[in-house]
């Protein structure tokens, strides 16, 4: 499931088996060249062992995912 901004976005199952091949975020495998990458920023991912509440999700968003680090 993907929310965007807080909101439940469209579910898409991909039927992932973590047992036998890695897990390819913002792009996938293609007879081992880079194909199909994600152009924009992915700002925080997670990933759990269960489907999340909706009051769950409604806290990781107000949370404000994870903290910046100061300019150098």
């Amino acid at each position: 499931m993907v929310y965007t901004d807080g909101s439940k976005g469209t579910l898409n199952e991909i039927g992932y088996d973590a047992s036998d091949s890695n897990l390819w975020i913002g792009g996938s495998p293609h007879y081992g060249t880079r194909m199909h990458l994600f152009r924009g920023k992915i700002d925080d991912v997670r990933i759990y062992k269960r489907a999340l509440t909706q009051p769950e999700i409604q806290a990781l968003y107000h949370e404000g995912g994870w903290p910046r680090r100061p300019q150098p």
